[in-house]
């Protein structure tokens, strides 16, 4: 008999990762000045600290790639007539992101970590504003979280880049923490209803 996994399970597996290797990273790392920088800079050097930094992002994208084909898969089969193609598009590349951050450290490939990074973020910012006008398979509640969401961090993000207030880390942990509330909302939305 095939077991299969729904999308809220593969989404706490997403959370499980993120939590466990970022703290086991800051937890090893010898370097605290990424309390000063970024989460990113966990990933730097050849260190335990780094690797498991950057095997648990790379394993948070593939996980992210699996909870994409059985979220859009969960859609299709409630919603035959519904379009997942570009939710599926922009999770798909956001997977592609976190797995390019994770294999391009910021200390030897700047260039190349900062485009995968930003380019994630532009995309996860798009989707939480326009998973409305994407598909009508999620509730009211994903929706405002996302709009929340977006809205709060790009305000941090403003705030970091224009007066420097605040860390770049806190914008990321506030991020982090978004992204993964939303998965979880959307992901329970999908759930089926008895």
């Amino acid at each position: 008999m095939k077991r299969s996994y729904s999308s809220l399970s593969l989404v706490w597996a997403l959370v499980g990762t993120g939590v466990i290797g970022l703290s086991l990273s800051m937890v090893l790392t010898s370097d605290q000045r990424w309390l000063e920088w970024h989460i990113s800079r966990l990933g730097e050097g050849s260190g335990l600290a780094a690797a498991i930094f950057n095997f648990s992002l790379s394993l948070a994208g593939l996980i992210l790639v699996l909870i994409t084909m059985r979220m859009t898969d969960e859609i299709r089969h409630r919603n035959p007539n519904s379009s997942v193609t570009a939710l599926r598009a922009l999770l798909l590349l956001t997977a592609v992101c976190w797995i390019g951050v994770a294999c391009f450290p910021f200390d030897r490939f700047k260039l190349i970590h900062w485009i995968f990074g930003y380019t994630q973020f532009f995309v996860i910012g798009f989707l939480m504003l326009r998973l409305k006008h994407l598909t009508a398979a999620f509730s009211a509640r994903t929706h405002a979280i996302g709009l929340m969401s977006a809205l709060v961090v790009a305000i941090l993000m403003g705030l970091h880049h224009t007066i420097h207030l605040l860390p770049l880390l806190t914008v990321e942990l506030v991020g982090e923490l978004a992204v993964f509330i939303w998965l979880l909302s959307m992901a329970y939305d999908q759930k089926p209803s008895r």
